[in-house]
């Protein structure tokens, strides 16, 4: 309850459950996880004060939370942000990679726009750029932003809104994969929201031009999309209008 939420782990066979992160010391509401869901950072943000505060287990889920209010204990760089401090250089930990030495972060620290990079929490360093834009921020706290790892923790796409919400892919496999789902839906928008090569299956979600969804299960050995879930039965009882983004020359 009062907007807390803690982290569980379900045997969708049996239905047992067990929790494996407590948010209610933290009063987390949102979670970053490892590649294999183990709890890596929460997250408290109060949607009174505009404040975000983050925590660290520094030995695991198990050890004690610890608050961190900077990207590393040598650097200036805030990961804490409140109303007075929201426009300022920042950076914002959108995933762990493949293990707790490596973050991807959108910053602005560096650059005057935000970017993706992935960093050395240890060193404190940025490694590498994983996508830049020259037009437009790749990171909107208040939007749509998403970054797609594949199995191995290895960034594939980065989404962000542009004229529009879209993904832009860093990858081959990740671009091949949209296109090959794309393909076998007639729903107008693909978004993927997770992608195990190793396990064989993608998740996407599809969605039309009234919002209507449906979520997606792409089998990689048999080169089938079925369909898991329908979402917005609901709107089935209205008429609604149908919504595209249009993009013209001003001049």
């Amino acid at each position: 309850g009062r907007g807390i939420s803690s982290i569980y782990r379900v045997d969708v066979l049996t239905g047992d459950l067990e929790q494996v992160a407590d948010g209610t010391p933290m009063k987390a509401n949102r979670w970053l996880t490892s590649i294999d869901g183990e709890p890596m950072m929460a997250i408290e943000y109060n949607n009174k004060t505009g404040q975000q505060r983050h925590y660290i287990a520094p030995n695991g889920s198990g050890g004690e939370w610890v608050r961190h209010d900077t990207l590393h204990p040598n650097s200036d760089i805030q990961l804490d942000f409140d109303g007075t401090t929201f426009l300022k250089p920042r950076a914002t930990v959108l995933r762990y990679g493949a293990d707790q030495n490596t973050l991807y972060l959108a910053e602005n620290f560096t650059t005057g726009r935000y970017r993706v990079v992935e960093y050395d929490p240890i060193e404190g360093v940025i490694r590498r750029v994983v996508h830049e834009d020259s037009v437009y921020d790749t990171y909107d706290a208040l939007a749509y932003n998403e970054l797609l790892l594949d199995g191995s923790g290895e960034p594939i796409g980065v989404g962000y809104v542009r004229e529009r919400p879209e993904v832009q892919w860093v990858s081959e496999q990740g671009q091949a994969l949209f296109d090959t789902i794309s393909a076998q839906t007639e729903a107008p928008n693909v978004r993927l929201v997770d992608v195990r090569p190793e396990a064989g299956i993608a998740l996407a979600v599809l969605s039309d031009e009234v919002g209507r969804r449906e979520v997606g299960l792409y089998r990689f050995e048999t080169d089938e999309l079925t369909i898991q879930a329908e979402l917005s039965d609901h709107l089935d009882d209205y008429t609604l209008p149908k919504t595209q983004t249009i993009r013209y020359d001003a001049r």
